[in-house]
């Protein structure tokens, strides 16, 4: 039954339906790998062809949200970013940099880097508590924002080492949207 909505957790439970966010949550990670794929597959595709004598052009790389888990079939895909064509992977262990370094996000990290690609973490910041979201003590307050990003930050940097931190745009203000 691998695979079903059964050994998923995703069943109908006393003929109720699953929840939205449960399916959501399916949805977005689904989303994220098909995305990711799409990128890694087309990332050939972007790479200049060198240049030939007396010849200048500038190059393009890309830029790839390696949101996906560097083992089992994340590990092809993490292989792939080595490959020519990617400046920057932002890598995702955790919604964050987690709380225990992962050899598997070690060894990835290690061989994009090796290959010249900048490894950036992602930092998540709560749009620094505009939206109304707490931190992970339950504070929505932008100083405690503050401090959870730069907690994030170390904790990133003495886990992953890495080349440096991505966080997400900030909110519009509602006078902006």
């Amino acid at each position: 039954m691998s695979g079903s909505r059964e050994a998923t957790g995703l069943a109908h439970d006393g003929g109720r339906a699953p929840s939205d966010g449960a399916w959501q949550a399916v949805s977005r990670w689904h989303g994220r790998v098909v995305a990711a794929a799409l990128v890694l597959a087309v990332a050939p595709l972007a790479t200049p062809r060198p240049a030939a004598a007396g010849e200048h052009h500038i190059g393009q790389r890309l830029a790839v949200p390696a949101y996906f888990y560097p083992g089992g079939d994340g590990a092809a895909l993490w292989r792939r970013l080595t490959g020519p064509g990617t400046g920057i992977a932002v890598a995702n262990p955790f919604s964050g940099p987690g709380k225990t370094r992962d050899p598997n996000y070690g060894a990835a990290i290690a061989a994009a880097k090796a290959a010249g690609v900048t490894v950036l973490g992602y930092v998540p910041t709560g749009y620094l508590g505009t939206t109304g979201r707490a931190t992970r003590l339950g504070d929505t307050a932008p100083a405690a924002w503050s401090a959870q990003v730069q907690q994030d930050i170390e904790t990133w940097y003495r886990l992953h080492g890495g080349d440096g931190c991505a966080t997400p745009p900030p909110a519009l203000s509602t006078s902006e949207r």
